[in-house]
């Protein structure tokens, strides 16, 4: 044992000193016609005979292998079996697997590029079993003779055909030959046998092979027919209506009718290959977009060379409205790729969409790998231990090549979701398993018990491999430690939420809803449109098991989707059938339908078939509930007495929280009107959330529960749980954006949300909604009871935080839950807890006699006198607290791992909290928590930063054709610095055709002047400013400024940002007048932009020459802006030559009129929201309306509270005069003053007579809401 523990060793050395490569061959592959392997007895020594053959149940897994069979009885000294290596490729390493039976010896040959035979004897492992051998040729030969020579050589000889005794190995490999000896075997059997199996040979390119590429520019109808299959009314025809290039581009369009049928094109196949590759073009849509799952998409299909789909890959989703933009997706295709096809569709969507000049590229090259993949698991579903339960982590690696030792060791943190760390990093070492799927497999148990992470509270787990290459391979999961749901203890129909998802017949989708709590569950059924209808249920036995009712949805959907052939015969007898088979297996519910769309003939389509549905049921059991179709609030429904066919209405709402009470109160007027009045669920609310942080959407899950049942909704799902991604790739796409659940890899594990989700429903559980404020300082509360008086507060603050006194009359003990998840145990005082109240949602759970919100909140006790201020990395940062009835020595501090603490510069009230933050954390933010006694507690999150930092700015210059790009240093550490900075233009984004096309990279004409690098030493705390003029600038080009620091250890840091416009913004003494005149000398002082090129206009639609855009007189303007400690005063002149008002409300955009996109986050990387205004003249006269907000304050909707004007020019009818005045109170979180940078953009939309056709750009991204293609306003004094 010792000996084969020894040669284990031997052979994980051998691999350390493995590199990864990018290609490779398998040198035998069992099913081939023509086996590749020669047979050679050794002519030289004469006697011997034997064969080479397939030995079809050999292998370690039962599969063929070959076996090299020799005879010696005759006398000779060795066969062989050899292999030509494929010519392309110069082999580094040999690896296969070897059975020789009571061998501690093999030897093989390797012929090189000058046809040299290396002879070469090295040990294995002495077994009858199979074994693992790795021989890194390039290693041994760049090694043979140094120290690092590998030493498991037993001998090692060579010779050419010149002789020549300092023969090198000359690569690369042209033949590799495997020998049986006959000393290799016993005395008395001179016959014997040796098995190879996975015989594989790694290494790189010796020559580029051209890889595949396919390009389809639409142009010709006869080849696209030949190399195109049309699925469905609408796709793909070709159009000649304004494509991107050339006369022609493939269209889409269809109506709402048709929105649930397929519209779909698919190419013929293409040669791919393993590696990168790259989809690119342009596309152009005017799709109705409700949520983003209304789309059209492009997708790459991978094949293996049986045609065999390995991957699909998402290149494109688009949604809404756009005009022609390029776009451009790098994808990776799987291992075996031999061929691919395109497929473009609609989903669910109507309307148009078009593309062009579509490519696909290869790079020619593999991405060289060592890891394949890090899967990390528990035995908890979904990653949520019970409290009881042991946290162990089971961490598999798949790897393309050995790992070396080193790489066999992982580094194991656990961090909260700010990243900071839970105790020290823990390295975890692997053990080498067998081969599977071609793929080297490693695997190790990580128990994290002593960490005793907090119950209830969200964790990461984060593994990273530091490889050989040089790169580290990283992978996380998240899990906590939560107790069975509350909700078990209830009846499901008692719990107010429902679980609904993508596929309702993924089994894990049961196991975590109910882990979640929920106890109504959908599932999919089905039956057949004629008989036998064959009713199914999937997965009713699994509900059962699980104490939860299921919700199931009725096949009148097929007929909201156009599918006739459920007539109201097979609706009411698959129906009777359906509930005859099922209702007694945990029935709770059926939905009629789902999301119709349609006009008034389908409208009546659909309510005659809910009403089929409804009668079967309520013939069957009238007791059984049915909820009605998930429509908006709809009145053509109503007018067709779909009211009288359900018992719950229904509805789907993405929007904000705002968005679904005013959905809520819409149905409650129309069933009022209708006489209609019964409860109403939202069977599926949720949020786009595709690019959020995660804080952001769990926070909005709380908002959005609290605010459904306040506005008096009855149960609630919310939206999704989650999906299969048994390949690992579709984390971070639109689709696993909606999910609560981590799905890579189909090992389901937690996002903060989850935790979110887990506490509101447990919380709420069987409470009823009972009272809600709003407070001073725009504090809201919500308050939840249930019979025996237990009581649920839902709080929060939409902007900013604040530390408040909730006075809790009569209440023992409360327990206080963050969003996440973690908790306290509050013993109130004075009738009051000290809390802070923030946008991160917090749950109160306590039991009060006579429950109600307090009238008004008290002073804290504890506070935080000034904001927070930023830590930087191995410094200190002070918290100055202020003290109310409290002592500072009765102050706690609750620092993350690593973090220090100390009180200090007490003072009657008020109080200093020195922290002290670890050079090494990865933290981007420190949550702090302070506490007094049992009945104060406030958290403070102070964020983390590097030791020195830089902001880019740009101003105006007082010469035209250039702007000035201010750069900021800054010393934020403790000592002094010397810090290396280079400033360079990296790219520039010039506006063409109305639009940015940011997927291309087009070297800049604007020129930085010298010098542009520098070096600059700073004391502690010190700033720098630079000013460096960007010349050569045109006006509404945005020019990318990429910014590299050097601090004085080495530690480099990088930043970019876009800068454009450099458009002054003068202070004004005098407001102007406001009447739409625009004649005062006060707007004579404005900047004038004039919008006069052509490259400022995008035409969506293009019927003949005459709706081009000719001159400035058929459409253009002049933007003026001044500002005041009130206000941002927009002036704008617009000159059009044909004026429509046709529309009114929300619909002004899509007329003449204005569109105004404002980022009030422009010089920050972050950005949490935006402002979309719109303006015109409609059928109620000017208007303002408000599409979007970054600050929840400012209400959605007809804008009533600024002031503008909208009136035709004096001396010119064909010019129409806006002025409006946005407060800076409409902007938030922006604060004006001199310096300030804000982002803005104006869209002047263009109708003449038949619907916007075309808009006109002060800047752009408007219609796309992309913030970064605005333009910079820099507010100035003079």
């Amino acid at each position: 044992m010792r000996v084969q523990k020894m040669f284990l060793l031997i052979f994980v050395m051998m691999a350390a000193s493995c590199v990864s490569y990018s290609d490779e061959a398998q040198l035998f592959m069992p099913g081939e016609k023509k086996l590749s392997w020669g047979f050679g007895n050794g002519p030289e020594f004469k006697g011997a005979t034997g064969k080479v053959s397939v030995d079809e149940t050999a292998s370690k897994e039962g599969k063929p292998a070959l076996r090299l069979d020799a005879d010696f009885t005759a006398g000779g000294g060795y066969v062989q079996t050899s292999r030509k290596i494929p010519a392309e490729l110069d082999v580094k390493n040999l690896s296969f697997m070897l059975k020789f039976p009571g061998n501690e010896i093999l030897k093989i040959r390797l012929i090189d590029n000058a046809d040299t035979c290396h002879q070469i004897e090295f040990k294995i492992r002495k077994t009858d079993d199979w074994q693992l051998v790795n021989f890194p040729i390039d290693d041994f030969f760049t090694k043979m003779g140094t120290p690092e020579a590998l030493d498991i050589i037993a001998k090692y000889q060579a010779w050419g055909k010149e002789k020549d005794k300092s023969i090198k190995w000359k690569g690369p490999l042209k033949d590799v030959i495997f020998l049986l000896t006959k000393s290799a075997l016993p005395t008395d059997k001179p016959v014997g046998s040796l098995w190879l199996s996975e015989v594989k040979a790694e290494g790189v390119k010796a020559v580029l092979v051209e890889k595949g590429a396919f390009m389809e520019d639409f142009e010709n109808s006869a080849n696209f027919a030949k190399k195109w299959e049309v699925k469905g009314a609408g796709a793909g025809t070709l159009s000649k209506n304004s494509p991107y290039k050339g006369a022609s581009c493939l269209h889409f369009e269809r109506g709402v009718d048709k929105g649930n049928e397929e519209c779909s094109v698919t190419s013929a196949l293409f040669e791919a290959k393993e590696g990168e590759c790259e989809v690119s073009g342009a596309v152009r849509s005017a799709l109705e977009s409700p949520d983003n799952s209304y789309q059209g998409a492009i997708f790459v299909e991978f094949m293996n060379n049986s045609g065999k789909v390995l991957e699909k890959k998402e290149a494109l989703i688009q949604t809404g409205s756009s005009p022609w933009t390029t776009f451009k997706k790098t994808l990776q295709a799987p291992a075996d790729t031999d061929k691919a096809r395109m497929n473009i569709s609609l989903r669910k969507t109507w309307g148009s969409m078009d593309i062009d000049e579509l490519a696909f590229t290869s790079s020619g090259k593999s991405v060289p790998k060592t890891i394949e993949s890090v899967k990390i698991s528990s035995d908890a579903p979904g990653n949520l231990f019970l409290p009881e339960a042991r946290v162990i982590f089971h961490v598999v690696v798949e790897a393309v090549k050995l790992l070396g030792e080193k790489e066999e060791i992982a580094i194991c943190t656990v961090k909260d979701y700010w990243g900071s760390e839970l105790g020290a990093s823990v390295s975890l070492k692997f053990n080498k398993e067998s081969m599977k799927d071609k793929k080297f497999v490693y695997k190790a148990d990580l128990d994290l018990g002593s960490l005793n992470p907090e119950i209830g509270k969200y964790y990461e787990l984060h593994v990273r491999f530091p490889l050989d290459t040089g790169v580290e391979y990283k992978e996380f999961s998240g899990f906590a430690r939560l107790p069975e749901a509350v909700t078990k203890k209830y009846k499901p129909e008692e719990i107010p939420f429902l679980s609904r998802n993508w596929d309702n017949r993924v089994k894990e989708y049961y196991t975590l809803s109910d882990r979640l709590g929920i106890r109504l569950i959908g599932l999919w059924g089905n039956w057949n449109a004629e008989p036998p209808y064959k009713p199914v249920a999937n997965n009713a036995e699994l509900c059962q098991q699980l104490g939860a009712k299921w919700v199931v949805m009725s096949r009148a959907c097929n007929v909201e989707r156009g599918k006739l052939e459920y007539t109201d015969k097979s609706l009411r007898e698959g129906m009777k059938e359906f509930l005859e088979s099922f209702a007694d297996k945990g029935i709770g519910y059926v939905c009629i339908g789902n999301e119709p769309h349609g006009g008034i003939e389908q409208v009546k389509l659909n309510v005659a078939a809910y009403k089929a549905i409804y009668e079967a049921i309520k013939a069957f059991d009238k007791d059984i509930p049915a909820i009605s179709t998930a429509v908006e609030p709809n009145e053509n429904y109503f007018k067709e007495g779909y009211q009288n066919y359900l018992d719950i209405y229904d509805f789907h709402v993405y929007g904000s929280y705002e968005t679904i009470r005013k959905t809520i109160r819409e149905y409650k007027e129309l069933m009022k009107k209708y006489n209609a009045v019964k409860p109403i669920y939202s069977t599926e609310i949720g949020l786009n959330s595709q690019g959020m942080p995660r804080l952001a959407v769990a926070s909005d899950l709380v908002k959005k529960v609290a605010s459904f049942f306040a506005e008096g909704g009855g149960k609630i799902s919310w939206f999704g749980i989650n999906y299969p991604d048994p390949k690992g790739g579709a984390r971070g796409t639109f689709g696993d954006a909606h999910n609560v659940f981590d799905c890579k890899y189909s090992l389901y594990n937690p996002k903060l949300d989850a935790i979110a989700y887990y506490n509101m429903v447990n919380a709420i559980c069987v409470k009823k909604f009972a009272q809600e404020k709003k407070y001073d300082g725009d504090v809201f509360a919500f308050l939840f009871k249930d019979d025996d008086n237990n009581c649920l507060q839902v709080l929060w603050k939409d902007k900013d935080r604040a530390d408040i006194m909730l006075p809790l009359p009569g209440v023992a003990s409360a327990k206080i839950i963050y969003i996440d998840g973690s908790s306290s145990e509050l013993v109130p005082e004075n009738s009051g807890i000290t809390v802070t109240v923030s946008h991160e949602t917090v749950l109160l759970l306590y039991k009060q006699d006579k429950p109600a919100l307090a009238d008004k909140l008290g002073a804290p006790s504890l506070s935080l006198a000034s904001p927070a201020s930023t830590i930087v990395k191995g410094g200190s940062a002070t918290l100055a607290l202020k003290l109310e009835k409290i002592a500072a020595d009765s102050l706690k501090a609750e620092v993350p791992a690593s973090w220090a603490a100390k009180f200090a510069d007490a003072s009657g009230s008020t109080v200093n909290c020195v922290l002290g933050a670890p050079r090494d954390t990865e933290a981007r933010e420190g949550r702090i928590i302070l506490s007094s006694g049992k009945s104060v507690e406030i958290t403070v999150p102070v964020k983390i930063s590097s030791r020195v930092s830089a902001t880019v700015s740009p101003m105006p210059s007082k010469d035209k054709g250039n702007g000035i790009v201010s750069l900021s240093l800054r010393n934020n550490g403790s000592a002094k610095e010397t810090v290396s900075w280079k400033m360079e233009v990296r790219s520039e984004f010039p506006m063409k055709d109305g639009k940015y096309d940011m997927g291309a990279v087009i070297a800049s004409g604007a020129v930085l002047s010298s010098p542009s690098e520098g070096q600059e030493t700073l004391e502690k705390g010190a700033e720098k400013k630079i000013d460096l003029v960007l010349g050569k600038i045109e006006p509404f080009t945005l020019y990318r400024i990429k910014t590299t620091l050097k601090d004085s250890e080495g530690n480099i840091i990088e930043q970019e940002r876009l800068v454009s416009g450099f458009v002054p913004v003068r202070k004004t003494d005098k407001a102007p007048a406001l009447d739409g005149k625009m004649d005062e000398g006060v707007w004579g002082r404005a900047e004038s932009t004039k919008v006069i090129d052509k490259n400022n206009y995008c035409l969506f639609k293009k019927i003949d020459k005459s709706n081009e855009w000719d001159n400035p007189e058929d459409l253009s303007a002049d933007v003026r802006f001044l500002w005041d400690d009130k206000n941002l005063y927009i002036g704008i002149k617009v000159t059009d030559d044909v004026m429509s008002f046709v529309n009114e409300d929300g619909a002004i955009w899509n007329q003449d009129g204005l569109q105004m996109m404002i980022d009030p986050y422009r010089d920050s990387d972050s950005k949490p929201g935006k402002y979309e205004y719109g303006a015109a003249i409609g059928k109620k006269g000017p208007q303002m309306w408000c599409y979007s907000v970054a600050d929840q304050d400012i209400k959605l909707g007809e804008v009533k509270d600024m002031k503008f004007a909208i009136v035709a020019d004096e001396k010119n009818s064909k010019v129409l005069n806006y002025e409006i005045a946005i407060p800076w109170s409409h902007l938030a979180p922006f604060k004006p003053g001199a310096g300030k940078d804000l982002g803005l953009s104006v869209m002047i939309n263009e109708d003449d007579g038949s619907g916007r056709k075309s808009v006109m750009g002060f800047f752009g991204g408007v219609h796309l809401k992309q913030v970064d293609m605005t333009g910079d306003l820099i507010l100035i004094e003079q």
